[in-house]
């Protein structure tokens, strides 16, 4: 039986699923997702993957495998939405009635993508502060290289410390934020790792010049 749960995640294309439940799919693999806003998303937020046959919204923060998303739709649990994409793809997946030790297998898998769910929401959230906080940087930067520039000779001789900071680090947060920007999921996770504590300094630094009023 687990076999036939393993077949529909693993074999059956999703973007195909998605599709035959009435869900439109862009040519660069996004659709507007059916489980939130009613239903009548106006951007799409939503993401196929189809070298992992997985989905995720940016949205709602929902995702997983075809079944999750036919368990999500149709409001079932995890046997009745692999028993509606068998029945409906005449996959023949399903002929004998799952044991216990089945059933606590499968409840202990969905539980495990919930918190994967959320693990993957919780660092969607923390990507966006980020990028939140190194576009505030680099504006205010951009902003204190015009305040602050030396206006006499001697303020040439010795500038103001948020000039010299703004030159000095301008470029740099301006790369960060273009790197961040166009990142892909490996390599949000390797500047997570990289860039950390930058980030958190940067944020540190625009709450001082703000008043905390900013990231």
């Amino acid at each position: 039986m687990q076999d036939a749960f393993a077949a529909i995640k693993s074999n059956l294309d999703i973007k195909a699923v998605f599709s035959a439940y009435g869900v439109e799919i862009s040519s660069r693999n996004k659709a507007k997702c059916p489980l939130h806003a009613g239903g009548k998303e106006r951007t799409p937020s939503l993401k196929i993957y189809p070298e992992s046959n997985s989905w995720y919204c940016y949205g709602c923060s929902a995702g997983g495998s075809a079944i999750d998303f036919v368990m999500l739709c149709y409001g079932v649990d995890e046997l009745a939405a692999a028993r509606r994409i068998d029945a409906d793809f005449g996959l023949g997946l399903f002929r004998d009635e799952l044991s216990a030790e089945d059933r606590r297998k499968l409840l202990r898998q969905a539980k495990q993508r919930q918190a994967d769910q959320r693990a993957i929401a919780e660092f969607e959230e923390k990507m966006r502060r980020a990028y939140q906080i190194l576009t505030d940087c680099r504006q205010l930067l951009a902003h204190d290289i015009k305040a602050f520039a030396p206006k006499s000779a001697g303020e040439l001789d010795n500038p103001h410390p948020r000039f010299e900071a703004a030159c000095h680090w301008l470029e740099y947060v301006g790369h960060l934020v273009d790197e961040l920007m166009f990142a892909n999921d490996d390599e949000k996770l390797a500047f997570d790792v990289n860039f950390r504590k930058e980030v958190e300094e940067f944020a540190k630094y625009v709450r001082i010049c703000t008043g905390g009023t900013a990231a």
